[in-house]
């Protein structure tokens, strides 16, 4: 889980958007329409409905850095929240709430490493790695080809090609 920082008044509290956090803000503010509707206006309202969330994710984010073994801090709430920020901390608020959220319904997964299965073949063949760019750096500089020949060409075909012009440059170590 990602947590997003936020300092206000020389305290850091990392914001947390969870499940937990969401179905809070849907007994808090209803179901209706995005999470984030609640803190776009310029209202009383909307400037208490940004110092609940920022109590809630921080509230979420310091119970997971606890779980996570980090050393517990005290959370103030909403009420202190409102009377800690300025006007411009008001705008980093939203801009952190809004960072937390977008983070906590994100995926974090790595993505999937592409395989070249004409590379994985040679390497079982001939028992070597070969990256793609060491293909392509043999294929281009060595055999001259294009960058686009190279990718169409079957691996194998290149490989023999690359066997024949070591041969044909070099014919005495072809002899031994």
């Amino acid at each position: 889980m990602k947590t997003i920082p936020f300092e206000l008044d020389g305290q850091e509290y990392h914001l947390l958007f969870n499940g937990a956090a969401l179905f809070d803000c849907y007994d808090q503010f209803g179901d209706e329409g995005s999470v984030l509707d609640h803190i776009k206006g310029n209202s009383r309202e909307d400037f208490d409905a940004v110092c609940w969330y920022l109590h809630e994710l921080a509230s979420q984010g310091g119970l997971y850095r606890r779980y996570a073994g980090y050393d517990t801090q005290p959370i103030p709430d909403a009420d202190l929240f409102a009377v800690l920020l300025s006007p411009l901390d008001v705008t980093r608020a939203r801009l952190a709430i809004q960072a937390a959220i977008a983070a906590g319904f994100g995926r974090e997964e790595e993505k999937p490493r592409e395989i070249d299965k004409g590379l994985l073949e040679l390497e079982r063949k001939n028992g070597r790695r070969l990256t793609r760019a060491q293909y392509l750096n043999m294929a281009t500089q060595f055999l001259g080809l294009s960058v686009k020949e190279a990718l169409l060409l079957p691996v194998g075909l290149v490989l023999d090609m690359m066997e024949l012009e070591i041969g044909r440059k070099n014919p005495k170590e072809k002899e031994k």
